[in-house]
């Protein structure tokens, strides 16, 4: 016998009201709320959001939020080694600043403190390369000439010529120190290839352990500078390079559950590229700086 029963009454069409929503500045589709369902905009209320309060309410809130991430990035950072970049590979990322912002604050502050300090000293290059001492001057490059024929075709003494060049190198090697990040992330991804294939991770891990030194040569040439030493020679910067060394150990062995022997000779293969790649780079600036004077 056919059901003869008096279909349910429809629901109340939502159509109106949603045809009735204002649209989402963004993206155009009806808000339904004060929040878009396909972007996440939030209604706009001009007497509150074009308002002065609103302004210094945003401006407090992002320097907090930020402020806080920054704190816990750094400390997890350096106290727990190996623990950030753990986080990104996990896609636990929310919490802490990303690794590109994260190189551009520790790159400023310090630089901000030590503008000039990559920059290789002129003199010793000149000096090595007169003794044939390759490694402190590689590039096999004769200021001397390069500074005379300068001072002839512009008329300045050779001191202004080399004074110009060396604050100028102080300069430019601010910017290009990002560089060194993939030559970092090469040497951890030919030791580790086996254990993380993808370089893209890799180089997440070379732009934190990168990090990670600058903040340590930073605290390192901060005490140095508070104990009265102005000019600190090459060797007695094995402290910092000591550091670097066990916390990259640490690291290693957090992120990729390695043995601690293996973590440890990794870790010198990553420290010894670190000074490689800092004595190369230094050079490389300064050369380029009095060649295109």
């Amino acid at each position: 016998m056919a059901d003869r029963s008096e279909p349910a009454p429809n629901p109340p069409s939502e159509a109106p009201a949603a045809a009735s929503a204002p649209p989402c500045a963004s993206c155009g589709a009806s808000l339904v709320g004060r929040f878009c369902a396909q972007c996440g905009e939030k209604q706009l209320e001009p007497d509150r959001d074009h308002s002065v309060r609103w302004l210094l309410q945003q401006m407090l809130e992002g320097f907090l939020h930020l402020d806080g991430k920054l704190v816990r990035t750094f400390a997890v950072l350096l106290f727990k080694p190996g623990q950030l970049t753990r986080a990104f590979v996990e896609g636990r990322r929310v919490a802490y600043l990303l690794p590109l912002p994260l190189f551009a604050v520790a790159s400023v502050v310090f630089y901000l403190a030590f503008p000039n300090a990559y920059a290789a000293n002129i003199d010793t290059m000149q000096q090595c390369l007169r003794r044939g001492v390759f490694v402190g001057n590689f590039l096999g490059f004769s200021f001397d000439a390069h500074f005379l024929a300068v001072a002839e075709r512009t008329g300045e003494s050779i001191a202004i010529v080399q004074a110009r060049v060396a604050e100028r190198a102080g300069q430019e090697s601010k910017v290009y120190l990002g560089v060194l990040v993939p030559w970092l992330a090469l040497v951890l991804h030919g030791c580790l290839r086996g254990t993380q294939p993808r370089f893209v991770l890799q180089l997440v891990h070379g732009l934190h352990l990168f990090v990670t030194f600058l903040v340590l040569d930073l605290a390192f040439l901060l005490a140095c500078k508070l104990a009265g030493a102005n000019q600190i020679a090459d060797a007695e910067f094995a402290p910092l390079f000591a550091a670097m060394w066990l916390h990259t150990t640490l690291g290693l062995r957090s992120l990729h559950r390695l043995r601690t022997w293996r973590a440890a000779a990794i870790a010198l293969c990553v420290v010894a590229a670190v000074v490689i790649g800092i004595v190369a780079y230094r050079q490389i600036v300064t050369v380029a700086v009095a060649y295109w004077l």
